[in-house]
């Protein structure tokens, strides 16, 4: 790939051999992005045999060629190195930062280390030209080969967005005939004189724009490959815009190459901007939708208590029930009570961390006393027949300093879902203390949580199962609430679950003994 790559370049050189284009720079940039740096080093070295075989083959000298090909390594791994300090591993096209940031460090900085050791290079084993104007050309060469050449790869190799529309595809194979049919013409240009190469500029701006606007980095990518390609083969031949008289020259070189880039950088940025602003309509989208559909659920999870509390007592004014049937009533109007209270605490809950109004309040409290309360508060939580609610006895009475409040909350949430999700078997409650750290685990044989799942379900109105037939009830706050309020204490909470096999979650608070 990377003496395919050297050849295009070459396929693109004045006749003195120079480069107007250096398609290898982009590639091994993109390559590195995208490797996991520890094999950076194997990756570089295995373009050299590559890098050698080029310039053998077209009649340059060895030492000049590896001097050549320490520029070109030098500038990658220095270009990926930045690029990774600022994006980060997950670099991508679809951000605008990170195209600024490919722009500034990769495109326009790093390639000063390749120029300046390949035009000292050439200018050692030549001599016939001055060093100020064969830097300026290399230079430009190695940015066009980086904005054309890596975005390619780099979008291409990305995550494939989610399944296109009908529309989608029918741009998509627009796009690509266009694609095809643009560079047949120019390239068979002496079989269809009638078609002028000046001509197809008309179709320049709307491609771009077109593949900007509706085809992501992704399409923006190709397209400017393909006219970035055109365009200085119709000016290598002298018929490009900017030939005069059919002249090539290296000013005219040097104009051409910055007009490109000027082009590339343009797009590349409004391509960026057009996918950020579709992300950001698609998460309203889905911020909407699951607004909705937490409505829906809470109203019948607010009815259904309301409902039960209504029917008992209406029941306990008929006079032909007993006494003892009127207690057993009353208990029933307070657990719905308590679940509604829970409910509507849950929401305030998220209302005033929303809002930046729920402060955590760290105090000393003795983890013995917190762990008899917690046994005594979860006591009357609702659950099968069938499940057992087991507790560690090897609580040891330490101080921890922490937010009573949330921490109850919070283990309170989990062993309730625990319990709601458990069928059959049992759900088993533990604490202990690791030199400065207290860990809380919640384990149950219940339902288990699909590993697809187990991020999703700690966003806010969100639940494993959403669906309107879910066998279980819940609003999609209780975790959502558990992790912001272990922010909030500096904690920390771990999951392992298998669908069909129970879960754990385990939470660690550092720091918190006393």
């Amino acid at each position: 790939m990377y003496l395919l790559a050297a050849e295009l370049g070459g396929a693109l050189s004045l006749p003195n051999g120079f480069a107007t284009f250096w398609p290898p720079s982009g590639l091994l940039l993109a390559v590195l992005m995208r490797s996991d740096r520890r094999t950076w080093r194997w990756l570089v070295l295995a373009t050299c045999p590559a890098n050698l075989a080029f310039d053998v083959l077209h009649g340059r000298h060895v030492g000049s060629s590896l001097w050549y090909w320490t520029g070109n390594a030098l500038e990658a791994i220095a270009g990926a190195w930045m690029l990774r300090r600022v994006a980060g591993p997950a670099f991508t096209l679809a951000r605008v930062r990170h195209v600024v940031a490919f722009v500034g460090l990769a495109a326009l900085g790093s390639t000063m280390i390749g120029a300046t050791v390949g035009a000292a290079a050439t200018l050692a084993s030549q001599g016939s030209a001055s060093f100020g104007p064969l830097w300026k050309l290399r230079w430009m060469a190695d940015v066009i080969g980086v904005l054309v050449i890596a975005p390619v790869v780099l979008a291409w190799t990305e995550p494939a967005p989610e399944g296109l529309s009908k529309r989608g595809r029918v741009e998509w194979l627009a796009f690509i005939a266009v694609a095809a049919v643009t560079p047949a013409l120019v390239l068979g240009r002496r079989y269809v004189p009638w078609v002028s190469p000046r001509l197809l500029l008309l179709v320049v701006v709307p491609v771009l724009g077109w593949a900007a606007w509706r085809l992501g980095p992704r399409g923006t990518a190709i397209a400017l490959l393909a006219i970035t390609t055109l365009a200085i083969k119709n000016h290598l031949d002298g018929v490009g815009v900017l030939s005069i008289a059919g002249d090539v020259t290296h000013n005219s070189i040097l104009m051409i190459q910055a007009v490109l880039s000027g082009i590339v950088v343009t797009f590349l940025l409004i391509a960026a901007g057009v996918a950020e602003s579709d992300e950001l309509e698609h998460a309203l989208r889905r911020a909407n939708r699951m607004k909705l559909e937490f409505v829906s659920t809470m109203s019948h999870e607010l009815r259904t208590p309301l409902a039960a509390i209504m029917g008992y007592v209406e029941m306990g004014r008929d006079a032909r029930f007993e006494t003892a049937d009127r207690l057993a009533f009353l208990h029933d109007i307070d657990r719905s009570a308590r679940q509604l209270l829970e409910l509507i605490e849950a929401t305030l809950d998220v209302g005033r961390l929303e809002a930046g109004r729920d402060e955590a309040r760290l105090e000393p409290i003795s983890l013995l006393a917190f762990w008899d309360d917690l046994r005594t508060g979860c006591a009357n939580i609702p659950r099968h027949d069938d499940v057992e609610l087991s507790w560690g006895n090897s609580v040891p009475d330490r101080v921890l300093v922490t937010d009573r409040r949330k921490l109850t909350i919070v283990l309170r949430n989990l062993i309730t879902n625990a319990l709601k999700f458990t069928e059959r078997g049992s759900v088993r409650v533990d604490a202990e203390i690791d030199l400065s750290s207290v860990i809380f685990r919640v384990r149950d044989t219940g339902v288990g949580i699909d590993p697809d799942d187990h991020d999703r379900i700690f966003e806010m109105y969100r639940q494993a199962d959403s669906s309107d037939t879910r066998r279980y009830g819940g609003t999609g706050l209780g975790l959502h609430i558990v992790r912001r309020f272990l922010d909030q204490l500096g904690g920390t909470i771990a999951l392992e679950s298998t669908l069909g096999q129970g879960s754990t979650f385990t939470i660690t608070l550092p720091d918190a003994v006393a």
